[in-house]
């Protein structure tokens, strides 16, 4: 196996003032453009570059910033731009192109209407699927381009950028008038989740509307107004008397509404928090409310048991928590019943009396959803309320991924801390110690593989997935083997030194089976090129060093 370091960026300047004696017109600086983000903005994956190199048709042209933060030049292979001003960019071309061009002119500027960002909106937003947003896109704009609904938190919208930790963002802006300060940008990749708004509340009850609504920002909601403005006043039959407030956490008391209303008690127009629930009951009845098909009302001075209450509401919704019912007492006491056990196991210890001024309510369960991302079929919210099994390697297989799927850095988004799980290797070995349980609100990202490219004379040109201990051989092998023409002896490896900004030249013979002739043990690595020549007649050094530079350039005909 030979080794040539740098050779083809060294040798580039060489072939062409060789080859074509061109000397270019000296430049000094030039003009980058700055786009609408001023010349502070940092280039980012998906942004579309105009270079112009003056004297040189084949350098300029229009290059794409790929998801690795690179373009890829003829002859200078992948150049590094991702988080480079604008000026920054241009010099760092000017000082590669100096491998190639005596004293090279740039301009470099950003095609604004064709550089697009790639992000995720899920959660409880209209439509859950990928947005492609235009250059300059802030996360305000995504969120409003998937579309809000009434249960949308907007003042805790969670944004992960790619390889940093997810932050939260207060864009509550978007309903009111206030200004949003937050400037925040999207980036290539971004996954943003609009959880389900907290800021509600509730009235229940004998009112005449029952209702639930979303707190307004920067304002309060007092018992009066909530049973007056937003229920319509109390209904015929209301117990006018006390109403039960329940807090989120479960604790209730009693509010004097014959004080409040009669008396003009302002200490009863207690504020209402987020997630309260204010019921009214009948005077002397036993009322059944909340997650059920139908509220209803028991006019009895006997007991009544659960299951009669159930049965007189026709039954509950599919959203109903039936383990976190609980049954509040006209005093404001509150006890816990299991509805789950008593609907679907039989727990008759459950199925308890209520008496009069009773009231049982069934809350909405919280939603169990994930979110899943990347190199799946199609990213989506999957709802794991109805699984039984619940670990990751299953939540990965439902999700189908993809071919191009790296499932060895498989992440889980949990509480802004990132884990990282090798799925891989839980399908192939066995190795099941990592098989953590999704828990609600975790983001699952799947990225892609990282790839490498096969040239010349094989079966299939392209470009194909990248994995640990992959040999030349190999890959030779997947791209549809060899053509009769194939030179096996001399294989040429391209390999780009992104630290180094030069290729290095690798040259090694992948064997022949039927002479007994063994491969040499080259092992590829992410981006490489393997060229394979076709048996022809030795050519000079020169057009040797020419076909290696243009491989260069055909391989990103593949991304």
């Amino acid at each position: 196996m030979k080794r040539i370091t740098t050779v083809v960026s060294h040798a580039a300047a060489i072939h062409l003032l060789f080859i074509s004696g061109l000397l270019l017109t000296t430049g000094l600086s030039s003009a980058a453009g700055q786009g609408l983000l001023g010349p502070d903005y940092q280039l980012s994956p998906g942004d579309v570059l105009q270079v112009e190199v003056f004297g040189s048709a084949d350098m300029s042209g229009v290059y794409t910033v790929g998801p690795a933060g690179t373009i890829t030049m003829p002859q200078l292979g992948q150049v590094h731009l991702r988080g480079m001003t604008m000026e920054q960019a241009r010099q760092h071309l000017t000082e590669r192109l100096g491998e190639l061009l005596r004293l090279p002119y740039v301009v470099l500027s950003i095609r604004e209407i064709e550089s697009v960002r790639k992000v995720y909106v899920s959660g409880y937003v209209s439509s859950q699927a990928p947005l492609m947003l235009p250059f300059g896109a802030m996360v305000v704009d995504a969120v409003i381009g998937a579309g809000l609904t009434e249960l949308s938190d907007l003042a805790h919208v969670q944004v992960s950028h790619p390889g940093e930790q997810p932050k939260v963002l207060n864009l509550s802006g978007i309903r009111t008038e206030q200004p949003i300060d937050i400037t925040e940008r999207v980036q290539y990749g971004d996954i943003i989740y609009v959880p389900k708004v907290r800021e509600r509340i509730a009235v229940l009850g004998y009112v005449e509307n029952p209702t639930t609504v979303r707190i307004p920002v920067g304002e309060q909601v007092r018992v009066l107004e909530a049973i007056t403005r937003l229920a319509g006043g109390l209904s015929a039959g209301a117990d006018n008397s006390t109403a039960l407030l329940i807090h989120q956490d479960q604790r209730s008391e009693t509010i004097d509404l014959h004080r409040l209303m009669k008396e003009g008690d302002i200490s009863e127009n207690k504020v209402l928090q987020a997630g309260d629930v204010l019921v009214i009951n009948e005077a002397s009845s036993i009322s059944i409310v909340g997650e059920v098909a139908t509220p209803a009302t028991f006019r009895s001075g006997e007991p009544v048991r659960v299951l009669q209450l159930l049965a007189s509401a026709q039954g509950f919704t599919p959203g109903a928590d039936l383990a976190e019912a609980r049954v509040y007492s006209q005093d404001g006491e509150m006890c816990p019943v299991d509805l789950e056990a008593l609907w679907e196991e039989g727990d008759q210890s459950q199925n308890i009396e209520l008496f009069p001024g009773d009231i049982l309510v069934i809350p909405e369960k919280e939603p169990e959803t994930v979110l899943i991302a990347g190199a799946v079929a199609q990213p989506r919210v999957l709802d794991i309320a109805e699984l039984e099994e619940r670990d990751l390697l299953r939540i990965v297989t439902l999700s189908g991924p993809t071919d191009m799927a790296d499932l060895r850095r498989v992440t889980v988004y949990r509480q802004e801390k990132p884990i990282s799980v090798d799925v891989k290797a839980m399908m192939d070995e066995g190795q099941l110690s990592e098989n953590i349980d999704v828990a609600p609100g975790d983001i699952v990202l799947i990225p892609e593989k990282e790839t490498l490219y096969v040239l010349g004379a094989v079966g299939v040109q392209g470009k194909f997935p990248w994995e640990p201990d992959l040999t030349a051989l190999d890959v030779v092998a997947r791209s549809g083997g060899l053509s009769e023409s194939a030179n096996t002896e001399e294989v040429h490896i391209l390999r780009p030194d992104p630290e180094a900004e030069e290729w290095e030249h690798i040259v090694v013979s992948i064997g022949d089976y039927r002479k007994g002739v063994p491969p040499d043990e080259a092992i590829l690595r992410p981006a490489d090129i393997v060229y394979v020549p076709p048996k022809k007649p030795s050519k000079s050094l020169m057009d040797q060093l020419r076909d290696l530079l243009w491989i260069g350039t055909m391989a990103r005909w593949f991304d």
